[in-house]
């Protein structure tokens, strides 16, 4: 519970000592070597943890934030508000609300700002009593922690925090008991300074060096150390007033002199510096404010609870000034101890949806279990859907399905049942369910009720309906400015899309919700969308794109969304496929198998087993996949499955056979009703195949072709048909030009390792697909400087980089960066050079520093008539971290070449190629979709080459005037479109 006056967290307070406090000379200096980005001080209560924390704090030149925890910390909202007042007054860093919807989003923010600062220790004391439900969070900070900055870990355990991964990594410094314990010399000290030398041999070996029990033998020196005993022994020589009162503080993890009076309690002046003569086990924390130790508080409440109605007036004081803090959690659990069910219900009911809403379910059952008596049935609700989270699926649905026989229950019960139908795959009960909860007047569970009522109409092959019901969402979502929830809608909207074949604009569904989702910090939400870009991004041939992402995926995944490991470990399959490791492709498979075992995801099966058809059967593994193609049959039974998904993989087994009849079928039908764009077009591959099989090879149908495969990796789209398109590949052997001939396979030639700076919203360094950490915050902005502009003399950096600024200790925080860098680029790839050569005054990339830079590459392909890079980029999100001029002085170059550019390509380009300039003003517009430049180019080029689509190209461009500014399109601009010869 927060004390009467402002916790340490709340200020830039350092604890001042105590008089005849012991320096832990050792254990300090061993917290005092930054060797590691988090250091953890485990041990249990009494080994004086805080303390050597506050004497650290003291003692150190670095800067310190403290956080000592609180109960209420264990939930995810009060922890990231915790954590932003922990870091006010002792730094800027201050994560705006916009990323405090995930404690992803939060961890990322917070890790970026705070490499924005000089080095700056955050200390959280307590640590026991959040890192049971987030230790993924702590460890997530640990692992992006920049250079020279560290998490200090203070508790009696840690449970959730992965400690022996960090450590084994090396990236963890754990004390324990061993090293807190008083050594003998120590304890001599310290028995020195209270003037009984004589005890600190007996009490070193009486107590092992337990230092709580040194200071607890010092008050009665003739007795065994027992803590309970001695305790109430001092607290039998305080004055009356004193020891009747000081109960009722046993709710107060923090006391200072003004505590009892923010209670009500009535104490002498001066009662707390009477407190601590009596020499009771209080670590000082500053400016006044004490805290007692767990053993005197324990003590305390016990205490208390012996007057029940004493101890109900006290934890109701506590809930209610908890629920002021707005710390619902610790509100709830005291208004359970005070057996006060209405305020208990008050702050569950604001509690319990935040939970749900954050996942947090093992907390959310903790809490539903406080009720003391029959909880209302919105609570029985909740109650079951936590069981269903937390592993309890069937007593979770008995408990609804009960509430549902008897008419009681609501919207929330509905959403719930919809949505674990869908996870079994009963698409009508999933539907049925929804509609049902509609019915309900909870208006705020309306939005998520239509999206499993779109779910299910689209799984169920009513795709015109779901797509209303989700236009619909993303429209008033927009009306009502709610980024998050259009972000959640057009994540269906795009499934409607693709399964409608509508694929251009499912991309520019995905790529807005994927935008709303991180410009409102919520960017493990936007998992799902990154599982496509994945495979967008194969098709393509971006393996090293793809394999980045990848990585970055699954660990998120595994932290927090294990839902999606089973797509992205069969994204995995397909990218190994391509390099042709198979061996490691049915590994991953066998991993997203486990999940889906583990995770109970049905839905997932016929994709799993047609995928791992897919492998043996490239690998002539005829029975393995003939077992696999028959687990996909025997659970595609969906309509959808049926429909949309068997017909490719039949089409497969039935070419393998020979069964041309039954594999032109099948074929035929998924080439007409697919809707994977890879599965179309696999299937028309086929279809060539078969007729060059049969020797009757159509020219035409070849041509026609071609558009829908520009711009498509052939190697990863058909890593698993090379077989089956032999017979295509002898018959294309007189037609050496045609482009198809790619799909042979090329020798890879050794090349020296490149590194890739990539610059967008933020700055990434990688290294054959693998993404290096840059050492310290300004790290990339230095790489981006000099490869921009070449070279410069140190003020030239300091200037642009640190604002003017010629403070020393920026000149100092330069030449480390330098240095690191040089390590990095050493370190990472063999270099006989200096990577970063101070030369004639001034610094630069060496000439022989293997290293390309995205913006720099597509400027490079721009002026050689390779226009897509550079019109894809969005100057205006590039390097959004940093407001400096040099960046929007790049920032503005690029915008002006992409003008200069689109006029290129309605010119010089188009004349060549009207389908490329076509192609490529079309993705320009979906990544510009708010830019008028970008869609009048793409408008005129169509009016002159394909007049018949510029109609539409046209309304698309008033629709986003309208949705964007509220305007309409200038009728001097309508009639010189009108005038090239536009029809509208």
């Amino acid at each position: 519970m927060p004390p009467a006056s402002p916790p340490l967290h709340a200020r830039a307070a350092i604890p001042k000592a105590l008089p005849h406090e012991v320096v832990r000379q050792a254990a300090l200096e061993r917290l005092s070597q930054v060797h590691t980005p988090c250091t953890v001080l485990l041990a249990a209560s009494g080994y004086g943890k805080s303390t050597l924390l506050a004497q650290y704090a003291r003692s150190t030149r670095r800067r310190v934030a403290w956080l000592t925890a609180s109960t209420g910390d264990c939930e995810v909202q009060q922890l990231m508000q915790s954590l932003n007042r922990a870091f006010a007054g002792r730094s800027s860093v201050e994560v705006p609300a916009a990323y405090c919807a995930s404690l992803d989003g939060f961890a990322q923010e917070l890790v970026r700002q705070w490499g924005q600062e000089d080095l700056l220790d955050l200390i959280i004391d307590h640590a026991e009593r959040i890192s049971g439900l987030h230790g993924a969070f702590l460890a997530s900070v640990v692992d992006m922690m920049p250079e020279g900055h560290r998490l200090i870990l203070a508790g009696y355990d840690l449970h959730g925090f992965p400690l022996a991964r960090l450590s084994a990594a090396g990236q963890v410094d754990v004390l324990t008991q061993a090293q807190l314990r008083f050594s003998p010399e120590e304890t001599a000290r310290y028995m020195e300074a209270r003037d009984c030398p004589e005890l600190a041999a007996p009490l070193q070996q009486a107590t092992d060096g337990w230092p709580v029990g040194l200071a607890l033998g010092v008050l009665d020196p003739g007795r065994h150390v027992d803590a309970d005993d001695l305790l109430r022994d001092v607290l039998a020589t305080l004055p009356p007033p004193i020891q009747v009162a000081l109960p009722d503080l046993a709710l107060l993890e923090e006391w200072n002199e003004a505590s009892p009076g923010g209670l009500g309690v009535a104490m002498p002046d001066h009662w707390l510096v009477t407190v601590r003569g009596a020499g009771l086990p209080l670590t000082p924390l500053g400016r006044g404010l004490y805290r007692p130790h767990g053993l005197l508080l324990g003590l305390l409440r016990r205490q208390l609870e012996r007057d029940p109605a004493r101890a109900r007036t006290r934890y109701t004081q506590a809930a209610q000034q908890a629920m002021r803090a707005g710390d619902l959690l610790s509100a709830a659990r005291f208004a359970a101890l005070a057996g006060d069910e209405t305020l208990l219900e008050h702050a569950a009911a604001r509690l319990f949806p935040t939970l749900r809403s954050n996942l947090e379910f093992a907390l959310l059952t903790e809490t539903t279990a406080l009720h003391p008596g029959t909880p209302p049935l919105w609570w029985q609700e909740y109650a079951a859907i936590a069981r269903i989270e937390t592993g309890e699926v069937a007593a979770g649905l008995q408990d609804l399905h009960a509430l549902q026989r008897a008419g009681q229950l609501g919207a929330l019960g509905y959403a719930a049942l919809s949505l674990q139908a869908a996870r079994a795959g009963d698409l009508d009960a999933q539907l049925r369910y929804a509609e049902e909860g509609l019915n309900h007047p909870d208006a705020h569970l309306h939005p998520h009720l239509n999206l499993q009522k779109a779910s299910a109409l689209i799984s169920l092959g009513r795709l015109e309906e779901g797509l209303s019901v989700t236009g619909h969402l993303v429209a008033e979502a927009r009306r009502r400015a709610a980024p998050l929830d259009e972000a959640n809608s057009l994540n269906y909207h795009q499934y409607a899309l693709q399964m409608l074949r509508r694929w251009d604009e499912q991309e520019t569904a995905l790529e807005r919700a994927r935008t709303l989702f991180h410009d409102n910090g919520r960017p493990a939400s936007a998992l799902q969308i990154d599982t496509k870009r994945i495979d967008t991004q194969l098709l393509q041939g971006r393996l090293e794109e793809a394999e980045a992402l990848l990585r970055q995926s699954l660990a998120q995944a595994e932290r927090s969304q294990p839902v999606h490991l089973p797509a992205l470990y069969q994204s995995r399959a397909r990218l190994l496929m391509a390099r042709g490791q198979w061996p490691e492709a049915a590994q991953a498979l066998q991993a997203a198998q486990q999940v889906v075992e583990r995770q109970g995801l049905h839905v997932m099966r016929p994709f799993l087993h047609f995928n791992t058809f897919d492998l043996y059967a490239a690998q002539g593994e005829t029975a393995l996949a003939e077992a696999h193609y028959q687990q996909g049959l025997d659970t595609a039974t969906l309509p959808m499955f049926r429909e949309r998904l068997t017909p490719l993989y039949t089409g497969l087994r039935a070419f393998d056979q020979g069964d041309d009849v039954a594999a032109r079928r099948a074929l035929t039908h998924m080439a007409e009703s697919g809707v994977d764009r890879a599965h179309v077009l696999r299937a028309h591959l086929l279809l060539l195949a078969l007729d060059a099989r049969a020797g009757r090879l159509n020219p035409a149908q070849l041509e026609a072709l071609v558009p829908a495969l520009r711009g498509v990796d052939l190697q990863v789209l058909c890593a698993a048909d090379q077989v089956r398109l032999r017979p295509l590949m002898a018959r294309l052997g007189t037609q050496n030009a045609h482009f198809l001939r790619g799909m042979e396979q090329v020798p890879v030639l050794p090349q020296q390792p490149t590194f890739e700076l990539h610059v967008g919203r933020y700055i990434e360094c990688r290294l054959e697909g693998r993404v290096l950490k840059l050492p310290l915050a300004k790290s990339g902005e230095l790489l981006v400087w000099l490869l921009w502009h070449g070279s410069g003399t140190l003020n030239e950096l300091r200037s642009d980089l640190w604002d003017g600024s010629r403070d020393p200790r920026h000149h100092e925080y330069f030449r480390v960066v330098v240095r690191r860098l040089r390590a990095l680029f050493r370190e990472a790839a063999p270099l006989e050079v200096d990577p970063l050569p101070y030369l004639h005054g001034r610094y630069q990339l060496h000439p022989d520093l293997p290293i390309t830079c995205n913006l720099l590459e597509a400027r490079e392909q721009a002026r050689n008539g390779q226009c897509r890079a550079l019109l894809i980029l969005r100057p205006q999100d590039l390097l959004s971290d940093v407001d400096a001029d040099w960046a929007q002085q790049i920032r503005d170059t690029l915008s002006q070449e992409q003008v200069q550019t689109l006029g290129t390509v309605e010119s010089t380009v188009a004349q060549q190629d009207p389908a490329q300039a076509i192609a490529v003003l079309r993705e320009a517009v979906r990544v510009h979709h708010d830019q008028e430049a970008f869609h009048l180019s793409l408008i005129r080029v169509l009016t002159r080459w394909q007049p018949d689509q510029a109609p539409a190209a046209y309304q698309a461009y008033a629709q986003m005037l309208d949705q964007q500014f509220g305007t309409a399109p200038d009728p001097t601009l309508r009639r010189e479109l009108q005038d090239l010869g536009l029809r509208v």
